[in-house]
């Protein structure tokens, strides 16, 4: 499975993919290939490159990731997965919730998958992004992601449930 990663941070998504967890133990996903992750925060995208030095991090503003730039960094082959999420701060309920340019991101994960154009996607955020401006941002969202011929499906899901010390609860939009 080819992958790119957005808004990777240290790569948390990432490593769900990355690995798997054989008696214990983190084994290395060999059926998983990420062609590239791209973050914008120099801290963040340093601890992806600690955690992960074998993947290409693009430490850059996605608005600033050009068609040729990706077309060159994916190549000729179909990329099957884009994951990742962009900031979610202003969807957060226990913010200010403010709709601001990082809101908005979610423009730019639309514009990589009309580039990409991959088989599937994985768009994740907080819980609170689903009542974001009485819900009209989610529905803008999944709209958009319809309108580039994706079925779009949704789940909230906690950390908590798959073993992680801390109940953390997303919205996985498929």
């Amino acid at each position: 499975m080819r992958i790119v990663d957005l808004f990777s941070g240290a790569g948390g998504l990432t490593f769900g993919f990355y690995y798997n967890l054989i008696n214990g133990q983190f084994v290395r996903n060999e059926n998983c290939d990420i062609i590239f992750a791209n973050e914008f925060d120099h801290a963040a995208a340093e601890a992806f490159r600690m955690n992960f030095p074998d993947i290409n991090m693009i430490e850059r503003d996605i608005k600033k990731l050009k068609r040729e730039d990706i077309v060159q960094l994916i190549g000729d082959e179909e990329i099957d997965l884009i994951i990742g999420g962009p900031p979610c701060q202003s969807y957060s309920t226990i913010g200010r919730r403010v709709y601001d340019d990082k809101a908005k991101l979610y423009n730019e994960y639309y514009r990589l998958l009309n580039i990409i154009r991959p088989r599937m996607f994985l768009f994740e955020n907080v819980r609170g992004l689903l009542t974001h401006d009485k819900g009209r941002t989610y529905a803008t969202i999944t709209s958009i992601f319809e309108q580039a011929g994706y079925t779009i499906q949704k789940k909230i899901l906690n950390a908590w449930d798959f073993g992680v010390p801390q109940k953390r609860e997303r919205l996985i939009t498929v």
